[in-house]
């Protein structure tokens, strides 16, 4: 089983948990040398990540958990400080602006 963190300056973290007692640091993903990652989400092989420094969206295929694979990076004027999937959509929220 693997477990992805968001880590803040650190990236988001990819530990494998499959022994819960001896978890393992695969790798880590940090999309710019000055990244905060605050939000992760995983929906249908699909890893979200949520970076508040860059106010971007980074998108990865999961069809290898260990190694998420990069598909495409989406920017806005906002930090996204939360995200759901309801419906097949994508839900982001900012805190000063709803």
């Amino acid at each position: 089983m693997i477990v992805y963190i968001a880590d803040g300056a650190s990236g988001l973290q990819i530990i494998d948990v499959s022994d819960p007692y001896f978890p393992v640091f695969l790798d880590s993903i940090n999309p710019h040398p000055n990244s905060k990652i605050e939000k992760c989400i995983v929906h249908n092989e699909q890893l979200i990540i949520s970076d508040t420094n860059w106010n971007e969206l980074s998108f990865y295929d999961l069809i290898n958990p260990a190694s998420p694979d990069f598909v495409c990076r989406y920017s806005w004027n906002l930090a996204t400080d939360d995200m759901v999937i309801q419906n097949g959509y994508l839900f982001t929220g900012n805190g000063y602006y709803g």
